[in-house]
């Protein structure tokens, strides 16, 4: 037994060593592809990579894949195999924008059986995006003869090739981009930018417009005046100014420069550069100028343009008022008006010399008149009149000098003359009777005309006795009697038509509504006092009432027109409340009812009104639907009483208002400060009536602020690994609750500080993001920063483009070692060149063997990679051979193509390549083309180029027929073509159906069509070498252009024949004809009618408009044809026949 063991003991541990001599490089990965080509935009792709395992490698039992976004674990079991094993596997990453050869790293961890006490083995893997080019092409509007430079955003811009084609005829291929040219033409120009890069193999054409303008022109016009010359514009002045808009908008520009001369104000201050449409204001007449000047966007100015304005006026009249006059004189005009006609009765023109006036019986007219342009040459007209009359003698007839008991009866003033005026004592009196009711002295006065030519006479009336005033009174209809009143006693009454006894007036047996009562006292000096009164019959009338509301315990103000009684009854919501004309009511608060009973038992009349009595304002509080919280805060406010209507209110934030309502509108609060914010709200209500005094509550809410953090580090300079930082909290506030993440893992943080030790992980720059949170009751916020931690060592790896290149062509190199982004990278060639930087391309001048190392340093590590070898040979030697360098556009042009390995034959302008040994192309522009043909030697880096050059001959090339509308049969036609570039040689075929074809030769050649019809035409035009056609059905239309006259017609209304109306085809425009009788006299004329207007026909009728007599009458036509502006006269006969019998 111990021998067997032994012997086991042996065999284990020379199988322990073979598993320790596995080797750790067996397995590498690599990209399906050298670089994965996306299209612009993409923002996803799937890309992959293939792990291959030698032959005879065994015992790998797991791969771990770290693809950046996501880790995939691949358990495998590998049998031991005489071959290569290679496994696939794909992943989805999340691209860039305009990426050139954007790397992403992949790690391919091994893992082994654990027997064989080997670690996890990385094998790296990079797998690189390029995106297919696009730009964005823009230039401003150019100018002609000025140069035009285009803008292009390429991307990406890394590796792309340009070439424009300006549409222009140019063609230009730059590597900086920097694209421009000169247009010499105005227009629309079609051009094309062709992109190229690594990704394409064709190019990509993006085409653009450029449109080209001319110079700038300036056109000025206007609104609010009218030309009265060709060069000069009139403004009248309105009530002393006149504005006017000027139009620029027709001018070839962008940029309004405006001259005004002096008087001339802008309306509303200068206007910018960019009003095409501003106002002016003028003010006072005279010549003004305004000058105009436009600047296009190619900064090129105008010729200046002016409008001359003759401003003026409607012309002023003034005349004044002329006095009477009492003897003939010289009328002359004092001071007339230059310009203004003055005429005497609307006929006589009153000159310097002036004219005499005698005396008339009619008043004399004076009229001033004047008109210009302003008046449209209508005169305007002011008119004045005044008297030439003698003075005669004037006297009162009636009476004159008296003395009359007062109350005598009213009498007439009399005078010898009409037409003068009464005076009382110096009083103009309106009337011509004397009313003796009023004691005193009375000095009457009649008076006519005024001075100096006034006549007068004066008389003096004493008027003597007692004064009386009757009471007039209202009874009711019911009422017997009713006591009759004045203001002295022991008089007498009297009526007419009633019953009176002593002081007592009978009202039965009455039926007029009025009674007229007289009284007589006796008085002094023989003079009986007498005075007349009104005792109205009906019901007593409320003809207003009017109630003021006021604060409750005030009076509120009554107002009341009562006729007919002087009893009344205020009711206050129906108490009783006074009898009082103007009654003191004191009223509740709110509404109550006020009634108002004028007049007394069964004879009264009411009426009521609604009074509103108000009340002070009563205390109240603001409700709040939350008084705390975070913002932004939706908060609340209500009123814990009803609105009022006679009730204002002001709602204050911060003593700004913010609302004049009962209930204030819903509040957002919102703190953007590192402290918690009050805001401070108020109500204030007062009563609209003034009652009391103003009430006022306030309400305070707090808006929460947001949490606040951010980290504080010792130094944010990276480190190596593993590296130390010191991590603290340097926020200016505190939070409730912080939490403190690496990399997205939860780590302890409760003092203010924390020491973090950090490696770099995968011997790769690792970058750590440190972020702090902060959480309060309204929010969780977070602060957060990078630290960069440097490996101490390196997985050196170099991407080379190629091992054999072509002389003369680059060799890319790029460091691709894991985590070395940042790094000072070196590549040493075996020629004693050096390049630095990340990538790099090298072109070998020479034939031979190289050799390349390259050199990365990061922060903590150097390293450096084995020598590469790269083999630089002679490029192909293709040969081109062409059929023809000069062709016509859209010809086929043939090449022949010769020498060893593959080629590519790329055309100017054309997105087609060939790769056929004889290929044919077309151009269909002409210029000067290039065509270049690439032969490839070894590999797609080793090649050669022939450019050969063609030349497009421009064609001939019409713009279109020049042919009119429509034409009548047998009338001449030239043919026409609008050639943008002549021809020599032209061909014309015309056809129709049914008809022969037409061939006819020559630029202009004319024909004579027989038929009418749609006609096509085609022509075929060239130079001699090369040629184009133009063809356009439908091209020339001959209409009909038959014409007929009725012979007879019957305008007798039974529907058939009713009129004479003339008949034709299309071919014919328009007809003017007359009817004419025998005599040669015109009964019937119409003028541009066309053929077959039942509407516009001769009805029969003759210029009285009375039926015309039967018999035969001439018609005489003026017949307009198409494609003619000439008429043709046409004349003949009809037979008018009233009776069909006949």
């Amino acid at each position: 037994m111990k021998k067997i063991a032994c012997i086991l003991a042996i065999v284990l541990a020379g199988i322990a060593k073979i598993y320790a001599q596995v080797p750790k490089e067996a397995v590498n990965a690599a990209a399906l592809k050298g670089v994965f080509c996306i299209d612009a935009g993409t923002k996803t792709s799937r890309a992959g990579i293939r792990i291959k395992v030698p032959a005879w490698t065994e015992h790998i039992v797991k791969f771990r894949i770290e693809w950046g976004n996501r880790t995939e674990n691949l358990t495998v079991d590998l049998p031991k195999s005489s071959r290569d094993t290679s496994i696939v596997r794909e992943n989805d990453f999340d691209l860039a924008d305009c990426m050139v050869y954007k790397r992403h790293e992949v790690s391919v961890w091994v893992s082994f059986h654990p027997s064989t006490k080997l670690a996890d083995y990385p094998a790296p893997a990079n797998i690189f995006f390029s995106n297919t080019p696009t730009a964005i092409i823009t230039a401003p509007a150019p100018c002609v003869d000025k140069l035009a430079k285009f803008q292009i955003k390429l991307c990406p811009e890394e590796g792309t090739t340009t070439q424009i084609n300006y549409g222009n005829g140019q063609t230009e291929s730059k590597t900086n981009h920097d694209y421009s040219t000169t247009y010499t033409s105005t227009g629309s120009f079609q051009g094309t930018l062709s992109l190229k890069n690594g990704c394409v193999t064709e190019a990509i054409n993006i085409p653009f417009t450029i449109n080209v303008i001319d110079g700038a022109v300036a056109a000025l016009a206007d609104s609010g005046s009218r030309a009265i010359s060709k060069d000069t514009a009139l403004v009248c002045l309105t009530n002393g100014k006149a504005i006017v808009r000027l139009d620029a908008s027709g001018s070839k520009g962008s940029v309004y420069y405006y001259t005004l001369s002096n008087g001339i104000r802008w309306v509303g201050g200068t206007p910018n550069t960019q009003n095409a449409t501003p106002r002016i204001e003028f003010s006072s007449p005279g010549i003004y100028t305004v000058t105009l000047e436009v600047e296009n966007s190619c900064k090129v100015r105008s010729q200046k343009v002016t409008l001359v304005y003759k401003v003026s006026a409607a012309p002023t009249l003034n005349l004044p008022m002329f006095p009477d006059l009492c003897q003939r004189t010289l009328f002359k005009i004092t001071n007339p008006v230059a310009g203004v006609k003055y005429f005497l009765n609307d006929s006589l023109e009153i000159t310097a010399a002036g004219v005499w006036l005698d005396f008339s019986d009619k008043p004399y007219k004076i009229t001033a008149s004047a008109n210009n342009e302003c008046t449209g040459n209508v005169p305007v007209k002011l008119e004045r009149q005044f008297w030439i009359r003698g003075i005669e003698k004037m006297k009162i007839t009636f009476p004159r000098d008296t003395t009359l008991c007062v109350g005598s009866p009213r009498f007439a003033l009399v005078a010898n003359t009409t037409g003068g005026r009464w005076l009382i004592n110096n009083q103009l009196f309106q009337g011509t009777s004397f009313d003796p009711k009023q004691k005193g002295e009375f000095w009457v006065k009649y008076q006519q005309g005024t001075p100096p030519c006034a006549a007068a006479d004066s008389i003096k009336i004493t008027v003597i006795g007692t004064e009386l005033r009757v009471i007039d009174q209202t009874v009711c209809e019911q009422a017997p009697s009713v006591v009759l009143k004045a203001d002295l006693s022991g008089g007498v009454w009297s009526c007419n038509g009633c019953q009176i006894k002593e002081d007592t007036l009978f009202l039965q047996g009455l039926t007029a509504s009025q009674v007229m009562v007289n009284y007589t006292v006796r008085g002094s000096m023989g003079c009986p006092g007498t005075a007349t009164g009104t005792v109205t019959i009906g019901r007593p009338r409320i003809n207003r009432l009017l109630v003021k509301g006021a604060c409750v315990g005030q009076a509120p103000d009554v107002q009341a027109e009562i006729i007919g009684t002087n009893q009344v009854r205020w009711y206050v919501n129906g108490a009783l409340a006074s009898t009082d004309l103007k009654p003191r009511l004191m009223l509740p608060a709110g509404t109550s009812n006020v009634k108002l009973e004028a007049g007394a038992l069964d004879c009264f009349v009411s009426q009521s009104v609604q009074v509103e009595m108000a009340s002070p304002v009563a205390p109240f509080k603001i409700l709040a639907s939350t008084t705390r919280g975070c913002g932004p805060l939706e908060a609340v406010l209500t009123v814990n009483q009803p609105a009022r209507a006679d009730v204002s209110y002001r709602w204050e934030k911060e003593g700004q208002v913010i609302a004049t309502t009962h209930q204030l509108p819903p509040q957002r609060l919102t703190n953007s400060t590192l402290q918690d914010q009050k805001v401070v709200y108020r109500l204030i209500q007062t009563s609209s009536s003034g009652c009391g005094n103003p009430q006022t509550e306030s309400i305070e809410v707090t808006v929460l602020a947001r949490p606040f953090v951010q980290i504080g580090i010792d130094s944010t300079a990276g480190r190596c690994s593993p590296a130390q930082f010191l991590v603290t909290d340097v926020s200016p506030i505190k939070v409730q609750r912080r939490l403190l993440y690496v990399n997205g893992q939860l780590t302890t943080f409760e003092s203010n500080e924390k020491w973090l030790s950090l490696p770099a992980l995968g011997d790769s720059l690792t970058i750590y993001t440190i972020k702090l949170v902060g959480i309060n009751e309204c929010d969780t916020v977070s602060d957060e920063l990078k630290l960069k931690v440097y490996p101490t060592r390196l997985r050196m790896a170099l991407w080379m483009s190629a091992t054999e290149v072509c002389v003369g062509s680059s060799l890319q190199l790029q460091n691709t070692t894991p985590g070395s982004a940042e790094a000072e990278v070196t590549f040493l060639f075996s020629d004693n060149t050096r390049y630095n930087g990340q990538r790099v391309a090298k072109t070998f001048d020479k034939i031979g063997t190289y050799t390349v190392r390259m050199i990365v340093k990061l922060n903590c590590v150097t390293d450096t990679t084995r020598p590469r070898t790269v083999v630089v040979v002679s490029p192909p030697k293709p040969s081109v051979q062409l059929a023809t360098s000069t062709v016509c556009p859209n010809e086929p042009i043939r090449l022949r193509v010769s020498g060893s390995g593959a080629f590519v034959v790329e055309p100017e302008g054309l997105s087609k390549d060939s790769t056929n040994a004889n290929p044919i192309f077309r151009f269909a522009t002409s210029g000067t083309k290039t065509i270049r043909v690439r032969v490839y030697g070894a590999n797609r880096n080793c090649y050669a180029d022939t450019l050969i050059r063609v030349t497009v001959r421009p064609a001939p090339k019409a713009r279109g027929l020049m042919l009119p509308e429509a034409i009548c049969p047998s009338q001449i036609v030239q043919l026409q073509m609008d050639m943008e570039r002549a021809a020599t040689e032209y061909e014309w075929r015309i056809s129709a159906p049914q008809q022969p074809v037409i061939i006819l030769k020559g630029p202009q050649p004319t024909v004579n069509f027989t038929n009418s019809g749609l006609y096509d035409i085609q022509v075929k035009f060239s130079d001699g070498t090369c040629q184009d056609s133009l063809q356009s059905f439908n091209a020339l239309r001959v209409a009909n252009c038959q014409l007929g006259f009725p012979q007879v017609f019957t305008p007798n209304s039974d529907g058939l024949s009713d009129k004479w109306v003339p008949f034709g085809g299309e071919g014919i425009k328009k007809i003017t004809y007359r009817i004419l009788d025998l005599n040669g006299s015109t009964i019937f004329f119409e003028e541009d009618v066309a053929p077959n207007d039942l509407t516009r026909g001769w009805n029969g009728m003759n210029g009285q408009q009375q039926p015309a007599g039967e018999g035969t009458y001439v018609y005489q036509a003026d017949v307009y044809f198409i494609g003619s502006n000439k008429p043709k006269r046409e004349q003949g006969t009809i037979r008018l026949i009233r009776d069909k019998t006949n």
